[in-house]
C-alpha cells in the first residue's frame, strides 16, 4: 500500500511511467529490514523513480545496499570472508557522496555531461538536475 502510494506521488511529481516492481524486486524490498523505517523506504522509492528507465522496477534497478543486504546475510556465516570497510566509517553524508560521484564522473568525462550521465547510468536531465542541486558547473 505504501509502495503504490509513493510510486503514484513520484510518478505525478516527476512525470515518470513506473507502474510497479517486478516480483524479484518486490522480494528484495520485502526482505530488507528497513532500519531507517518509513523515511528510508520513501527515499528508496524516490530514488528508483529517478533512476529507473523502464516501466517496472527490477531488482537490478534497486539501490545496491538493498540487493547486497541479502547477500551479506548469506555470507555472514563464512568465516573466511574478508571484511569490507563500512562506508559509514568515512563519516560522509549521502549528499557529500553523491556530489563527489558527480564531480568524479564529470572529471572522468572531461566535462561532457552526456558521457558523465552514461557513466553514472542516469539520464542527462537527471544529471543536470543533480548538478544544479549541488551548484556544479561544467568548465567551458
Amino acid at each position: 500500500a505504501l509502495l503504490e502510494r509513493f510510486l503514484a506521488r513520484y510518478r505525478q511529481e516527476r512525470g515518470t511511467r513506473i507502474t510497479g516492481l517486478t516480483p524479484a524486486a518486490m522480494q528484495v524490498v520485502e526482505t530488507y529490514p528497513w532500519p531507517g523505517n518509513i523515511r528510508e523506504f520513501q527515499n528508496m522509492v524516490e530514488w528508483v523513480t529517478i533512476t529507473c528507465k523502464g516501466d517496472q522496477v527490477d531488482a537490478d534497478d534497486l539501490p545496491v545496499y538493498l540487493r547486497s543486504a541479502r547477500s551479506v546475510a548469506n555470507d555472514a556465516d563464512q568465516s573466511n570472508q574478508a571484511e569490507r570497510p563500512s562506508l559509514l566509517s568515512y563519516g560522509l553524508s549521502v549528499g557529500e557522496v553523491e556530489k563527489a560521484m558527480l564531480q568524479e564522473a564529470l572529471a572522468k568525462a572531461r566535462g561532457n555531461v552526456s558521457e558523465a550521465a552514461r557513466l553514472l547510468k542516469v539520464t542527462r536531465n537527471t544529471l543536470r538536475y543533480r548538478m544544479g542541486k549541488y551548484n556544479l558547473k561544467v568548465s567551458e
